[in-house]
């Protein structure tokens, strides 16, 4: 028996006199509501679920007068979403108190409006959109592949609280937004752009890779910062490094990472502060650092071809226990500053403040103060020294690791040398 209403999933709908498919029924309307106490009417667009309205939604006949996006009000628990272009372009408008399950779109575009508490994003070749006055939360994780993620020049929050995945030639932008997350991935020729605002990871860090990149303004990180595969970062105000871990900014393979302006506090104890190695490149321009905060084992580590540039007003700060500035194998450090530096070394062990082990430092420019090390200066295995800036011993062991009456300038045995032009007379 059949009544006014009543609807076959997704095929046909009765007016109380025949059954008749759907798409040969109704116009598609503009705006559905979808509420878990309802009682569905599929004529005024009244339905019980997300999924369910959106198929018999998609059914209907496109109405060329109210062409657009079709908006989806959710009241209370509407459960999840697999869309898949059926619609073309959809809003998810959220009222207070709801929640919407996972989200799986396919060459799709949504915009989200109102309060929408999401339990998980996928976004294939698709376009996710911000209204004004959304608030955003995704439970767990949030993936875009071959997609986009922005929103109009207003400020917006969105907090995830699982990885936020930008990949496969997919783009996040926002002039302004606060965005949150367990953990952040750019890869694969992506870009995560956000102009003014802050990025916060409570979790992980920031991995960038493959020929990414990732610009933002403010950053408050809980573990690292992570650049490989020709992939750059790029940092324009404050950033803060929260938790210990192996190193909390590393940058290989011919991959960037340039804090410009930036002041960057690093609450952590690490093994390298700053890593850079095999082609990369770390560029501090007018940034200022403090680590002091803890005591971490290595302030630079430059390795294979990378290299590491401190220039204009960049200042630094920090506290060690073995290794200041240390460049290994075919590395070069630039240090450029026209301010004064000091970084200490604490606990009895820390042996250079400048150290050159086959590769290359220059200073061209600013003070350096060296508290607490063995050497101030120390060069090994062919490595190199050369200093036009000021370079002071202060309450460290020695100035250098020269032999006592070998002037600067001599080549040592292995093949190391320092040129002080402060004093090239014997250390």
């Amino acid at each position: 028996t059949a009544t006014t209403g009543d609807v076959v999933p997704g095929q046909y709908y009765n007016d109380g006199t025949k059954w008749s498919k759907v798409s040969e029924q109704m116009y598609r309307l503009s705006t559905v509501t979808v509420d878990e106490s309802a009682t569905e009417n599929i004529s005024t667009g009244v339905y019980k679920t997300l999924q369910r309205a959106y198929d018999i939604e998609s059914q209907k006949i496109f109405n060329q007068v109210e062409a657009g996006a079709v908006k989806f009000v959710c009241k209370g628990n509407v459960g999840g979403l697999s869309a898949r272009g059926t619609i073309p372009h959809i809003e998810l408008n959220g009222i207070a108190g709801s929640t919407i399950g996972n989200l799986v779109f396919t060459n799709t575009t949504c915009s989200l409006s109102g309060e929408v508490k999401i339990s998980f994003i996928n976004c294939v070749y698709s376009y996710l959109f911000l209204l004004s006055g959304v608030k955003a939360t995704v439970t767990n994780s949030c993936n875009f592949s071959n997609s986009l993620f922005a929103g109009s020049a207003v400020a917006y929050t969105f907090d995830v609280g699982g990885v936020l995945a930008i990949n496969a030639s997919s783009s996040l932008s926002f002039a302004q937004a606060d965005i949150t997350a367990a953990s952040i991935i750019v890869e694969n020729n992506s870009a995560f752009n956000v102009s003014s605002g802050t990025i916060t990871t409570t979790v992980g860090g920031i991995y960038v890779s493959k020929l990414s990149s990732f610009t933002i303004d403010k950053l408050n990180c809980n573990t690292n910062m992570l650049a490989v595969g020709n992939s750059l970062i790029t940092l324009a105000g404050a950033a803060t490094f929260l938790s210990d871990t192996g190193m909390a900014i590393g940058v290989s393979e011919s991959s960037g990472f340039h804090a410009v302006g930036s002041s960057l506090t690093f609450n952590g104890t690490y093994s390298y502060i700053f890593s850079v190695s095999t082609g990369a490149n770390i560029r501090l321009d007018n940034a200022t650092v403090d680590a002091t905060k803890k005591v971490s084992n290595t302030l630079v580590y430059a390795d294979t071809y990378g290299c590491f540039s401190l220039v204009n007003d960049a200042n630094i700060k920090a506290n060690v226990n073995w290794r200041g500035f240390f460049a290994h194998t075919d590395a070069t450090i630039i240090l450029a500053s026209s301010k004064a530096n000091t970084i200490t070394g604490t606990g009895g062990s820390a042996y250079g403040g400048l150290i050159a082990d086959g590769g290359n430092i220059k200073i061209s420019n600013g003070s350096y103060t060296f508290n607490g090390f063995a050497n101030a200066m120390y060069v090994s295995l062919g490595g190199y020294i050369r200093t036009m800036g000021t370079v002071s011993q202060g309450t460290s062991t020695k100035l250098s690791n020269y032999p006592t009456g070998v002037p600067f300038g001599t080549i040592l045995q292995n093949g190391s040398v320092i040129y002080f032009y402060a004093s090239q007379t014997a250390p």
